[in-house]
């Protein structure tokens, strides 16, 4: 009867450690879970803030682009004679310059 009565006791300390590790369990398994959600908010992130580092790689870029340009055309300026006067202003009176005009040799007799 001790034998019964006190394997009876082992199994009553084995149900409430068995009782206790599945309360563990299932509080890791929350724990896990409540991980797993944190990850994928942090991977979300992590895929928004790549995708805003590669469109401001691409502004930089377009950036650099821009400057390039704008240097090179400066450079031309710079290498450019300067422009030379019209036309217009380059003219002297030239054969036209007192036509119409009709000077009689007899002094308009």
């Amino acid at each position: 009867m001790e034998n019964l009565t006190q394997a009876q006791t082992e199994q009553g300390a084995l149900v409430g450690r068995l009782t206790q590790a599945q309360g563990e369990c299932e509080s890791l398994m929350g724990r896990l879970t409540q991980a797993q959600g944190e990850r994928e908010s942090l991977m979300g992130r992590l895929t928004q803030a790549q995708a805003e580092h590669a469109g401001l790689m691409g502004n930089i870029q377009d950036l650099q682009l821009q400057l390039q340009v704008a240097r090179d055309q400066a450079h031309q300026q710079q290498q450019q004679p300067p422009p030379l006067a019209p036309e217009a202003e380059m003219q002297d009176a030239g054969p036209s310059a007192g036509a119409g005009v009709d000077v009689g040799v007899d002094g308009g007799t």
